[in-house]
C-alpha cells in the first residue's frame, strides 16, 4: 500500500522474477496511495488474446520481452509462459465481471458510497497491463472483500486461488481440478506436524484447520465424480499428515471430517 513498494515491484527484479505488469506512473503511484479511492461500481471486461498466448505457452522467443524481460538478461527463466493446464482455446474471449469495490457508508441521499484500496487498484490494474501472460494468485486466507469479486474465475490451487481466464461458475464454491490440486498438495512437505511433543500456538492451530479444509475439498470433489476411493485416500492422507491433536478445540472441523 506504500508508493515506494509499488515502484520497487514496477521497475525491479526480485528472486529472479521480472517486474510486475504495473501501467501506472510515479505520478499516478503516488495519487494512488495518497488515499482510498471512491468508486463507482461497474462491470470490468478483460480481453483474453489466445493466439499470444497459445505462443507464449509453445516457446515463443518473443514471450520474454513482452513481460518485461531484456533479452541481454543471464536468467534461463521464463523460456515459455507458465500455462493454465487446459487448452487455451477453451478459455473465455472475455473475463467480465461486477466490481462492486468495498461499501464505505451511505451518502446523505441514503445511497451507498463504495471505494477501493490501494492494494485493489493495483491488482485491477496487474489483471488488465498483464494479458493473461504471467500468472496471478490470490492466497486462500484473503478476505472475500479483497477478491475484487474474482470468485468465479478462482481455481484452487493447494493454499492459493490462481485468476484464469474461464469462468467456472462455481459463485462462493471453490472451484477444483482434481490433478492439478492433487499435484500442488502432493509438493507439500509437512515436518513435525504429527509430532505431539511440539507446540502449536492458536495462529498455528487454525493454519492447520486451513489445510484440513483443502483436503476436505479435495475428496468432496472426487466423491461427486463418483470416485469414493479417491475420496477415501485423500482424507486418510490429510490426516496422516496433519492429526488432530488432543489440545485443539475446534470439534466442528472434526465432524466434519468424521
Amino acid at each position: 500500500n506504500t508508493d515506494w513498494y509499488i515502484k520497487q515491484l514496477r521497475d525491479q527484479w526480485s528472486h529472479e522474477s521480472a517486474p510486475l505488469p504495473i501501467s501506472l506512473s510515479d505520478e499516478e503511484v503516488e495519487r494512488v496511495t495518497s488515499g482510498i479511492t471512491q468508486w463507482q461500481p461497474r462491470n470490468i471486461d478483460i480481453s483474453v488474446d489466445k493466439d499470444m498466448l497459445k505462443e507464449a505457452f509453445s516457446g515463443d522467443p518473443q514471450y520474454k520481452e513482452k513481460i518485461g524481460v531484456k533479452p541481454d538478461t543471464s536468467l534461463a527463466i521464463l523460456q515459455n509462459g507458465i500455462d493454465f493446464e487446459m487448452p487455451v482455446d477453451s478459455l473465455d474471449d472475455v473475463v467480465s465481471w461486477r466490481l462492486n469495490g468495498r461499501l464505505y457508508g451511505q451518502d446523505q441521499q441514503g445511497n451507498n458510497v463504495y471505494y477501493l484500496q490501494v492494494q485493489d487498484r493495483l491488482i485491477l490494474d496487474i489483471l488488465q497491463t498483464n494479458n493473461w501472460l504471467r500468472p496471478v494468485y490470490f492466497a486462500n486466507t484473503v478476505s472475500s472483500t479483497s477478491q475484487l469479486g474474482l470468485r468465479k474465475y478462482f481455481r484452487t490451487e493447494g493454499k492459493a486461488y490462481r485468476v484464469v481466464p474461464k469462468d467456472f461458475g462455481t459463485g462462493r464454491e471453490d472451484y477444483i481440478d482434481v490433478d492439478i490440486m492433487t499435484d500442488r498438495l502432493k509438493r507439500f512437505q509437512f515436518r513435525e506436524w504429527d509430532n505431539p511433543d511440539v507446540y502449536f500456538d492458536e495462529n498455528i492451530r487454525r493454519m492447520l484447520s486451513n489445510y484440513r479444509f483443502n483436503f476436505m475439498g479435495l475428496a468432496q470433489k472426487y466423491r461427486e465424480l463418483g470416485m469414493p476411493d479417491s475420496a477415501a485416500y485423500w482424507l486418510k492422507w490429510g490426516e496422516e499428515r496433519v492429526p488432530f491433536r488432543p489440545d485443539e478445540t475446534n470439534e466442528s472441523i472434526k465432524l466434519l471430517y468424521a
